[in-house]
């Protein structure tokens, strides 16, 4: 048995006979499972991301429902952007001309599809500690 070239060559016992058989053996595919997965694209992890983030966005019938496309935004900027962290609940919900009961409704449904992104967002919380 000898190595060569990637391939596995494996010959009879001399006397036997002269023939050889080569093998084509995956030796890159066994040395990577050794090392476990390969790691994931983080470009397509964090486009993953975005298309579930705008798929929400795109809940309901939004392109016929501009005014539900356009509070669902508010939300996800809302939440994500560092910049909007000062605006309470309340602020978001006057500059869109909502209230914060109806603004509230859709916060509450992106905290059930979206926890990991709100696990970490303390303006999300009210004055008492609970969750807005």
């Amino acid at each position: 048995m000898s190595f060569e070239d990637g391939g596995l060559t494996l010959r009879e016992s001399p006397g036997l006979s002269e023939r050889a058989v080569t093998v084509d053996f995956p030796f890159e595919e066994v040395y990577a499972r050794l090392d476990g997965p390969p790691p994931p694209d983080p470009h397509e992890q964090a486009a993953e991301c975005l298309r579930h983030l705008f798929r929400w966005v795109n809940s309901g019938a939004s392109f016929r429902d501009c005014a539900g496309f356009v509070t669902r935004s508010a939300i996800v900027s809302w939440i994500v952007c560092p910049e909007n962290h000062a605006l309470s609940m309340t602020d978001v919900a006057g500059r869109f001309g909502k209230k914060k009961q109806s603004l509230g409704r859709w916060v509450d449904d992106f905290k059930l599809q979206f926890p990991q992104l709100c696990q970490h967002a303390h303006h999300l919380r009210a004055s008492n500690g609970h969750h807005v």
